[in-house]
């Protein structure tokens, strides 16, 4: 997709990417697997990169690796590859959404005690091209404060 600026991200395989503080890790197939932040802030959603979005199934939407709210990822910057075909469900109220909420409680508790930490999220066992299993965790140093283990994702008919 291809902003009116002329800006448009494709990424490179096995890259990761610096955004506003944010990192984007892509595997080998240019798919994002892992989303880091070491703060708290807001990003910005834009629908209309979503709508350009190649598969689209009743009951699914676009999912974000590094959530908007919580990883302050950008829909501007990475467009159409800063996440995935995802059951909206599992991304609004499910599993996956209560996870995103804990790991930001979790981060903003160590930010209010002035200890630095890390939000990662991650997917892996791609089938069709979506990730059908989905992590997010926070850490501060070696310690995990918040692991929301492996989440299976309900995948498309």
């Amino acid at each position: 997709m291809e902003q009116a600026d002329g800006y448009k991200f494709e990424p490179a395989a096995g890259q990761t990417y610096e955004m506003n503080g944010v990192l984007y890790t892509y595997d080998a197939e240019r798919r994002l697997v892992r989303v880091v932040a070491d703060k708290n802030m807001l990003g910005t959603r834009w629908p209309g990169i979503y709508k350009k979005y190649p598969q689209q199934i009743p009951g699914y939407d676009y999912g974000h690796v590094g959530g908007v709210k919580d990883f302050g990822t950008n829909d501007l910057l990475t467009q159409i590859h800063g996440g995935f075909l995802q059951e909206a469900a599992f991304n609004h109220t499910g599993a996956w959404k209560v996870a995103e909420d804990a790991a930001g409680v979790a981060a903003f508790n160590l930010q209010s005690q002035g200890l630095p930490f890390e939000k990662v999220a991650e997917v892996r066992n791609f089938v069709n091209g979506i990730p059908s299993e989905w992590r997010i965790y926070v850490k501060s140093g070696d310690r995990i404060v918040f692991d929301s283990q492996w989440l299976k994702a309900p995948m498309p008919p």
